[in-house]
């Protein structure tokens, strides 16, 4: 089955996104790349990249992630038992970075239920049935899909084997904007 793998960047970034793109073309065999360049956040970038999708699943990378081998199986898996797969997301050096819920390294076990899901991944009949990330998220557009996604009855369970490694390229990150998103997030989400 074809996954569509949306994936923002920015100008300055373009070695991570080159090992980005062939890590995704070395683990999956039907595989359609979206690289949406120079947008002014992930919300923004994944919403117009899910747009010009045509898989039977979508995917919602960044472009300094490098997926590992399994982890579009691991992902089949999660969403044949109405889950969204919940990363396990490692470092540069292997640390771990997160394990379902964000930026905690803690090791949880396959099916813990997290809060949200990094590295969306979805049916596209899901991505169809929830309401499009708001272009004024950045780093909580994949809280606003996992959100969405719980409201349909998809609930994010760890899955171990969605594995990641997360280079964190310095070009372009927003630090700053990290209390403004949050914000942003919450005052969204609660006027729902």
């Amino acid at each position: 089955m074809k996954v569509s793998v949306v994936i923002p960047t920015i100008r300055g970034r373009e070695d991570h996104l080159q090992t980005c793109v062939d890590a995704y073309q070395a683990t999956v065999r039907d595989l359609e790349l979206i690289v949406v360049p120079d947008r002014p956040s992930c919300g923004s970038a994944w919403s117009e990249g899910a747009c010009q999708a045509d898989g039977e699943y979508v995917h919602f990378t960044c472009d300094d992630i490098e997926p590992q081998p399994g982890w579009f199986e691991a992902a089949q898996e999660s969403v044949a038992r109405d889950e969204q797969p919940a990363p396990r997301i490692v470092g540069s050096d292997g640390a771990l970075h997160q394990c379902g819920d964000s930026n905690q390294p803690v090791e949880h076990d396959d099916g813990w239920e997290s809060p949200f899901s990094s590295l969306p991944f979805m049916k596209m009949d899901w991505w169809s049935q929830i309401e499009q990330v708001p272009d004024s998220l950045h780093y909580f557009s994949d809280n606003w899909m996992s959100a969405e996604l719980r409201g349909l009855g998809v609930v994010p369970r760890v899955n171990r084997d969605y594995l990641f490694v997360h280079h964190h390229a310095k070009v372009g990150r927003l630090d700053d904007r990290l209390a403004t998103d949050l914000r942003e997030y919450e005052r969204l989400r609660g006027s729902l």
